[in-house]
């Protein structure tokens, strides 16, 4: 397979999983489609899906023993932001009255 497929939608699976949505094939479909990268087979996006649902965050750990340190630092704070999002009680937002960055599947 295409490394440029597999970074493409290793890439879509870490905005869902930063923006704590679930993953799904539309959804890492709908993000593929809107960055306009059309040299992903239709079938990938599924198969990422299925290896993902169960617990991203897990694999995203395990794979940081085989990405830059670049990438590993951003992904560390993707988990970091991520927890401390779960931790925040619905009444306690802190954000203000801007909108959202990431209004694909609202």
């Amino acid at each position: 397979m295409n490394p440029n497929v597999i970074y493409a939608c290793s890439l879509a699976s870490l905005i869902l999983v930063d923006e704590s949505l679930d993953i799904t094939a539309d959804k890492i479909s709908a993000i593929l489609n809107a960055a306009k990268i059309d040299f992903v087979p239709p079938i990938v996006p599924g198969l990422f899906a299925k290896v993902l649902s169960n617990n991203p965050r897990q694999l995203i750990l395990h794979m940081q023993n085989h990405i830059s340190p670049v990438t590993q630092v951003a992904v560390n704070d993707t988990i970091v932001n991520s927890e401390s999002q779960a931790e925040v009680t619905d009444g306690s937002s802190s954000e203000s009255d801007e909108e959202p960055l990431f209004e694909l599947f609202d």
